[in-house]
């Protein structure tokens, strides 16, 4: 339950932050593509971790 209220804290700020004006959109522009690069690489590192774990357990069967 914590962290769905955190969540609707999160993405109401975000929308009140661009419909408000109070962010300029450069800096609107430049905090998402941070967050996406970061999210984008911790996507491939779980990836590259499962695909390390499944071939560990591969090699043990």
């Amino acid at each position: 339950m914590k962290s769905f209220i955190i969540m609707a804290v999160m993405m109401t700020g975000g929308i009140w932050l661009r419909s408000s004006g109070v962010a300029p959109d450069r800096f609107i522009s430049f905090f998402y593509t941070g967050l996406g690069a970061s999210l984008l690489l911790a996507g491939l590192l779980f990836a590259c971790n499962f695909a390390k774990a499944a071939l560990a357990a591969k090699g043990k069967a």
